[in-house]
C-alpha cells in the first residue's frame, strides 16, 4: 500500500488562547485502487493562559468532501468543557472513486468560542484535488518462468502519460497464448493526484495490469472514466 500525504495546516493564535487547526488531506492507494481522504484536526491548549479555567469553551468543526460528479461525505463534531481542558478533536471523511475521476473538494469550518471573550476562531476554507489515470502500454514481451510464470514488458516509445513504469510482469493465465508465448503488449492503469493542476503528478500504484493482442496506440492519461 501506499499512502501520499497533502498537508494544509493554518495554525491561529489570539490571546489569550493558545491553539491551532490543520486539515489533512491525502490519497490511499491499493491494489484494487485509490481512496481519497480528508481529515480535519482542531487542537487547543491552555498551557500559557491559567485564566481561562475560570471560562467555559465550545468547539465545533465540519469537513465535506466532493466528488467531481457531486457525490459527498461529511462530518461534523464538537466538544465543550472548562478553558483548562486540552482538546484534540478528529473529524474524518473518505470517499471511494471509483471511476469519478477528476477534481475533489474538500471544505474545512473549525469554529471555537470562549464564555468570556467569545468567539476566537471562526473560519473556513477549501482546497482543490484532482485525481486521474494513467494508461499505460508495453511491448517487446519475453516469458520468463514455467507455466503459471511472468510475462515481461518494457514501456512503448510512444508513452507521454505521467506514470507509466519502465517495465512490468503480467502473470500468465489462460487464456492468453500458452508459455512461453505471451501476447504482444502489455498493459496497466496507474492513479496519481495532483494539487497544482496537473503541473506535478504523485503517482500511486498501478491496480490493474493484462495483456493485449490488438495494438493499442500511445499511453494517456485522463481524468474522466
Amino acid at each position: 500500500m501506499t499512502r501520499h500525504f497533502v498537508w494544509i495546516a493554518l495554525a491561529f493564535l489570539m490571546s489569550p488562547v493558545y491553539g491551532q487547526m490543520y486539515l489533512d488531506v491525502y490519497i490511499d492507494a491499493s491494489s484494487d485502487g485509490a481512496g481519497v481522504y480528508a481529515t480535519g484536526i482542531l487542537q487547543y491548549s491552555y498551557a500559557n493562559c491559567p485564566a481561562c479555567a475560570s471560562y467555559r469553551h465550545y468547539y465545533q468543526q465540519a469537513v465535506q468532501l466532493t466528488s467531481p460528479s457531486g457525490r459527498t461525505a461529511y462530518c461534523n463534531n464538537n466538544a465543550g468543557g472548562s478553558g483548562q481542558d486540552p482538546i484534540d478533536l478528529q473529524c474524518p471523511v473518505q470517499l471511494d472513486p471509483g471511476d469519478d475521476y477528476g477534481d475533489y473538494t474538500v471544505t474545512y469550518s473549525p469554529y471555537a468560542s470562549c464564555s468570556g471573550m467569545g468567539v476566537f476562531l471562526n473560519s473556513a476554507f477549501s482546497i482543490s484535488i484532482r485525481l486521474g489515470k494513467s494508461v499505460c502500454y508495453f511491448d517487446s514481451p519475453n516469458y520468463t518462468g514455467a507455466s503459471g510464470g511472468y510475462c515481461l514488458y518494457s514501456r512503448i516509445a510512444n508513452c507521454p502519460a505521467k506514470c507509466c513504469p519502465t517495465a512490468i510482469g503480467v502473470p500468465w493465465y489462460p487464456p492468453n497464448p500458452p508459455p512461453p508465448s505471451c501476447a504482444p503488449w502489455g498493459t496497466t492503469v496507474t492513479p496519481w493526484f495532483s494539487t497544482d493542476g496537473e503541473n506535478t503528478a504523485y503517482c500511486l500504484s498501478p491496480f490493474t495490469q493484462g495483456m493485449l493482442t490488438s495494438n493499442p496506440g500511445a499511453c494517456y492519461d485522463t481524468t474522466f472514466p
